[in-house]
Parts: C-alpha cells; sequence; structure tokens
C-alpha cells in the first residue's frame, strides 16, 4: 500500500500604495490582492528580504527601497543600474588592507510607517543579514569580502577585503532593502517597507491532500 501526502500553502497577500514620501510615491491608496500557492519551501511563508523564498521577490521589488535598482522601462534603460536611495554611486578609498566604500543616502524616503530612512538603516540591514540568527540567507555568499558596515550621519561606510567594483550591483538585491535599525528577524510577519508600495497583510493556510 503506497500513502502520498501533498501540502499546499496558499498564502494572501494584500498590496497597498505607500504614503506620500514612501519610495519618493505620492499616489492614492489601492490595494491588490495576490494569492500564491506553493509547498512549505516555496510559498511566501516569510515577508522578510533577509531570508523571503525566491517567489517572494516579485513583492519584494515593488515594495522594498534599495540604494541602487533598475528603472523600471524597456532596455536599454531599464538594464542600466541607477541610485535609488543612494545619492550617486559609491566612491571608494584605500584604508590599509581594506577598501572603504562611501554612499551618500538621500532624503526624502519613508517606511509605510511614517519613520524616514537612513543610512544607519542600509547598514543595519547588512549586519542583520548576515547574523546567525538570520540564517538561512545568500547574504554571507553575496558579501563575502565585507569587513564591516557603519553610518555616518547621511553616508553609510562600507569596508571590503578586497575591491569591489560590483558593490552597487550587490546592493541592488532585495537582500539588502532599506529595514529600520534595530529590526530584529521577522519570520511570517511583514517588516515596514520604504518602497512605492507596503504589505498591508498577509495570511497562510496549509491544505492537504492525502491519497493511497
Amino acid at each position: 500500500m503506497t500513502t502520498r501526502l501533498i501540502v499546499a500553502v496558499l498564502t494572501a497577500v494584500v498590496i497597498a500604495a505607500g504614503p506620500p514620501g514612501a519610495g519618493g510615491s505620492g499616489a492614492s491608496s489601492w490595494t491588490l490582492r495576490i494569492v500564491a500557492t506553493g509547498d512549505r519551501d516555496s510559498a511566501l511563508l516569510s515577508l522578510d528580504p533577509a531570508q523571503a523564498p525566491f517567489p517572494a521577490n516579485g513583492l519584494l521589488w515593488s515594495t522594498c527601497a534599495l540604494l541602487y535598482n533598475y528603472p523600471d522601462a524597456a532596455a536599454p534603460e531599464g538594464s542600466r543600474l541607477r541610485p535609488e536611495v543612494a545619492a550617486g554611486f559609491p566612491t571608494m578609498q584605500r584604508s590599509g588592507r581594506n577598501f572603504n566604500y562611501t554612499i551618500r543616502v538621500r532624503r526624502g524616503f519613508r517606511y509605510s510607517t511614517g519613520r524616514a530612512v537612513t543610512a544607519a538603516d542600509f547598514a543595519w540591514a547588512i549586519h542583520r543579514d548576515l547574523r546567525p540568527s538570520m540564517q538561512p540567507s545568500i547574504a554571507p555568499e553575496v558579501l563575502s569580502d565585507l569587513v564591516g558596515a557603519t553610518s555616518r550621519g547621511d553616508r553609510i561606510v562600507i569596508t571590503m577585503r578586497r575591491k569591489a567594483e560590483d558593490l552597487a550591483a550587490m546592493l541592488s538585491s532585495t537582500l539588502f532593502c532599506a529595514i529600520p535599525a534595530g529590526l530584529p528577524a521577522m519570520p511570517n510577519q511583514m517588516a515596514p517597507m520604504a518602497g512605492p508600495y507596503y504589505i498591508s497583510s498577509s495570511t497562510s493556510r496549509c491544505r492537504s491532500t492525502r491519497s493511497r
């Protein structure tokens, strides 16, 4: 006798337009409901940028504020990396055996809670991604040469062991979404987002099918 158990996870996500200032957007409010299905590993079980599985990436692109991003446009413009929250591309300075990359953060971006996005938030996001409590995550692989990240006023300083000419491209990953400094791991919960939209609610339930 053969018994087969199939478990499907259905996740309903409600996306709303962000408040004025979030992601530089002042769009009128509206709501989009999305229903996703998958197994326990691939469904939208976590909407935390550091731990979200691949199916959540599309949601994070629309709700996340990044230092660098690709324009929502057709090629070739849409394939050219541009500063988003950053005021420009990183500037590099040698520091002993290491390399310091400084990025200035623009004002005007706010989270769905109304809190302003700061350079300290991006420094926190980087260190938060690398914490043991946030694993599994591909962040340690993406930033394998990272020494540290600190903030000084409106600037974030990222120290690398080797030259990182592709640092801006690395930071365009949704792993490094702006996250309020001090925010702990939030599995199965929604972190405040600073993109043009934010996730206002998310519910998941499991449906199992048994056969033999």
